[in-house]
């Protein structure tokens, strides 16, 4: 769907800006080697997006209502209820989020290739597409595993770090 959005000749969003005006002639979006990796990301960060959202929304729902109570009554404006209690029991949720996210980014893999293949000029060429390209088109099988063993290694280790930080702060709160 984000291919054909940002298609060069029959795209929707360069029927849109044609239509107001703010382009002359369509662009081909998917070519420029500058911003190819932004566009190929933006599917990724809207298909995490909405889950995203559902874990922090029931990290915020979980809160309970009489701590803001207590502290409204203390005399604690929205902002202080905000940084000392919304904030600090959301931090476990929004840190299994940014583990999640960050694992995720790095394994991305079909989105970007169905988009471009790793084109313009390898340009959006990422750590998967490198390892598909030479476990399977260069046929060094190795390679291309030892690539997966090592973005494997990775994430191992920037997950063991977040359950470290999320220890942590389970600690503190």
């Amino acid at each position: 769907m984000w291919h054909w959005m940002l298609n060069a000749q029959f795209g929707s969003l360069n029927a849109i800006l044609y239509q107001l005006g703010i382009i002359k002639e369509y662009i081909p979006f998917l070519s420029n080697t500058k911003t190819i990796l932004y566009l190929t990301a933006l599917p990724c960060v809207w298909r995490q997006a909405s889950f995203s959202a559902i874990l922090l929304l029931a990290s915020i729902q979980t809160i309970p209502e009489e701590l803001h109570e207590a502290a409204t009554i203390d005399g604690a404006s929205m902002l202080q209820r905000f940084l000392f209690i919304t904030l600090p029991w959301m931090m476990p949720t929004s840190m299994i989020v940014i583990m999640i996210n960050t694992l995720y980014g790095l394994m991305q893999f079909d989105t970007v290739f169905i988009m471009t293949e790793g084109g313009p000029a390898n340009a959006s060429e990422i750590i998967a597409i490198y390892m598909y390209r030479t476990a399977f088109e260069k046929l060094k099988l190795g390679a291309g595993a030892s690539i997966g063993y090592i973005l494997a290694m990775i994430c191992l280790v920037l997950g063991l770090f977040y359950v470290k930080i999320l220890n942590t702060i389970e600690k503190k709160y």
